[in-house]
């Protein structure tokens, strides 16, 4: 009875001990032979980045070499052509924005027209103004007013106080931000 075959459940169960066995020793392999491939790839790419970067860097500072004659006309080029935008736009924003004091139009109906009106410009005496760094007076700070473009030589602080307030409050004072109700 020894010579009858072994059950076929037992016959699968060598066959299945034995693939499996195959099979790690497959994904050992390939596990070695992925490092090695990350080994050699990380060799290739420290070569080729040592190679390389000198080129580069060398054709970095002979296209700046290149550039310079270039930057040496365009750049006085670019200043022309900037210098006159000005002349052209300097005159069209003085008699847009030019003369606040000479302005005769007056938004506000309790003013009194008749009256002999002048603007001061209160702030060209306060170190305060002069030393601020946005350039204009400390009580316009987050005022969504704040304009502060100078037009012929004079800042516009904004279109309700041309020369900024007087004193150290602004009644027009309005938060730049908002404030969800």
């Amino acid at each position: 009875m020894d010579d009858l075959p072994k059950p076929f459940s037992q016959l699968l169960d060598e066959i299945s001990t034995e693939i499996e066995q195959i099979l790690q020793v497959v994904a050992k392999e390939a596990a070695e032979a992925v490092e090695q491939f990350i080994e050699v790839s990380e060799s290739i790419a420290y070569q080729v980045e040592q190679t390389l970067a000198p080129e580069i860097e060398a054709m970095i500072d002979q296209l700046d070499q290149a550039m310079a004659p270039l930057d040496e006309i365009i750049t006085p080029a670019l200043e022309s052509v900037s210098d006159q935008i000005d002349e052209v736009v300097d005159p069209l924003f003085e008699a847009l924005f030019g003369d606040f004091e000479s302005t005769s139009i007056c938004l506000d109906p309790s003013f009194d027209q008749t009256e002999d009106f002048h603007t001061e410009d209160p702030l060209l005496e306060d170190p305060l103004f002069e030393d601020s760094f946005f350039g204009g007076p400390p009580t316009c700070v987050g005022c969504r007013n704040y304009y502060g473009h100078i037009y012929g030589g004079n800042r516009l602080i904004c279109a309700i106080h041309p020369y900024g307030p007087v004193g150290s409050e602004c009644p027009d004072w309005e938060s730049t931000q908002q404030h969800e109700k």
